[in-house]
């Protein structure tokens, strides 16, 4: 690989981090739907958009934007990424899940939906992921194991958006690894300097010998720094770490 393209790829990767929000499909297929009173079954490219009836709304396997109006609505996202919307900002609504495990969202205004195989709740002040074993948590994951930080629900969304329109955790990984915070943060690091700090943000402990020396032999042979990251990030102990504050959901904006 030349300099120069190596250069701009790094300027990309410092891009995908610090780059202001852009709104992004969630990938080719999503589906955004207009319903009526009643069954809805959103096969086409259209946007369930319903009145104050008490509605049933069925999606697709594309990634569905539904949502019910006022009424005590049914919303079922099939396969895909699906978000149910909704006109209002978070704090004017409950979300709890019921003995059934479907979701409830209530308005004293709007009513009670019942909710399945839905993975986003937008409101007009942001959206609370549940897909916290999906693209939202592990994006969420990765600033814990980078950065050793809560992330930001600006910098978080924007990454979210770029994950779900197709960038990989690589990716994503290599960006964390390439972006001014991390550089201003950590300094230029060694290999078993970036192995150690992998450990303090994860395992919250000095590298121990023998998983020293294994990682840093993958890492000088086999790995890339942005693999070992994301083998962190997803790491059953980076999980167990922070799964108490993102088990009820992950805000973003």
């Amino acid at each position: 690989m030349s300099k120069n393209h190596k250069e701009d790829d790094d300027n990309h990767d410092e891009k995908i981090i610090n780059a202001g929000i852009t709104m992004l499909n969630g990938g080719v297929g999503t589906t955004t739907s207009t319903g009526g009173t009643g069954t809805l079954d959103d096969n086409d490219d259209d946007d369930d958009d319903d009145d104050d009836d008490d509605d049933t709304l069925d999606g697709s396997d594309d990634d569905d934007h539904l949502d019910g109006g006022a009424g005590n609505d049914t919303l079922d996202g099939g396969t895909g990424t699906d978000t149910a919307s909704y006109a209002g900002n978070r704090s004017g609504y409950t979300v709890s899940k019921g003995a059934d495990g479907a979701l409830h969202v209530k308005n004293s205004s709007s009513g009670d939906d019942t909710l399945q195989n839905i993975e986003r709740l937008s409101f007009t002040d942001g959206t609370l992921a549940l897909d916290i074993d999906g693209n939202s948590g592990a994006v969420y994951r990765l600033y814990k194991a980078a950065l050793d930080r809560v992330p930001d629900a600006l910098g978080l969304g924007h990454n979210i958006h770029l994950k779900d329109a197709g960038l990989t955790l690589g990716q994503m990984a290599d960006a964390f690894v390439h972006s001014a915070e991390f550089t201003n943060k950590y300094g230029a690091l060694s290999n078993d300097q970036f192995i150690t700090q992998l450990y303090l943000n994860v395992l919250h402990r000095e590298a121990d010998a023998p998983g020293l020396t294994h990682n840093l032999n993958l890492l000088n042979t086999t790995l890339t720094r942005a693999d070992m990251l994301a083998a962190y990030s997803e790491s059953t102990e980076n999980q167990l770490e922070v799964i108490g504050q993102i088990q009820d959901g992950i805000w973003f904006v």
